[in-house]
């Protein structure tokens, strides 16, 4: 499983099922499209056990959690990165979100030991869902995260990766290769993320 894992961080794709591409606006919180995140959570063990970016945390998983879990759905610019924390108005609650929580626990885990399983799902609205409120299919925190389950459903890229026989093993695969199953399947154009492990040896993921 090594180079599967330690090779793939993550998948973006832009999210044109949603229908959101090109929204002009003329705030300092104007976005362009929608992004869509995967990760493989083992390769984003190794990409925070391994880093100095982690600031000292610590990645584990659980044994329930053996696929793509969702990092998140991100306004997105043409020119740059963000727009970010763009409403504290809207601060997350627990209270929104109750009856998700049980699918997210493994759809859209906190990985980090030592941090509340909210955390992560708190960073994630306040950073990115609150720059969507302006948009009716994503206009409060439940549809956000809702959204973020069904389209991780819609787009099961372990089951994806499978058909084209890649599957996490020894076996190297093609950069290529990958992108064409995805994309053919999502008919986007993805960005992908590769990590490669400093040390060879096997980590707590």
């Amino acid at each position: 499983m090594k180079t599967y894992t330690q090779n793939i961080l993550q998948v973006l794709f832009i999210c044109g099922v949603i229908g959101f591409f090109a929204l002009w606006q003329r705030s300092s919180n104007a976005w362009d499209f929608i992004v869509y995140t995967q990760q493989w959570p083992e390769a984003a063990c190794v990409d925070i056990n391994d880093t100095k970016s982690s600031h000292h945390h610590i990645c584990t998983m659980t044994r329930n959690i053996q696929t793509w879990t969702i990092h998140g759905i991100w306004p997105s610019r043409f020119d740059g990165d963000g727009p970010f924390y763009c409403d504290n108005s809207y601060p997350f609650q627990e209270s929104e979100i109750t009856n998700l929580e049980n699918i997210m626990d493994n759809k859209w885990p906190n990985l980090i030991i030592g941090t509340a399983k909210t955390s992560f799902w708190k960073h994630e609205w306040t950073k990115h869902g609150t720059c969507a409120l302006n948009l009716l299919d994503l206009d409060c925190e439940h549809k956000y995260f809702k959204m973020g389950l069904d389209l991780n459903k819609r787009f099961d890229y372990k089951h994806i990766l499978e058909d084209r026989n890649i599957t996490p093993s020894e076996t190297r695969y093609k950069l290529a290769d990958m992108r064409e199953a995805i994309e053919s399947f999502t008919k986007s154009k993805i960005n992908m993320q590769c990590i490669f492990a400093k040390v060879s040896y096997r980590t707590a993921c």
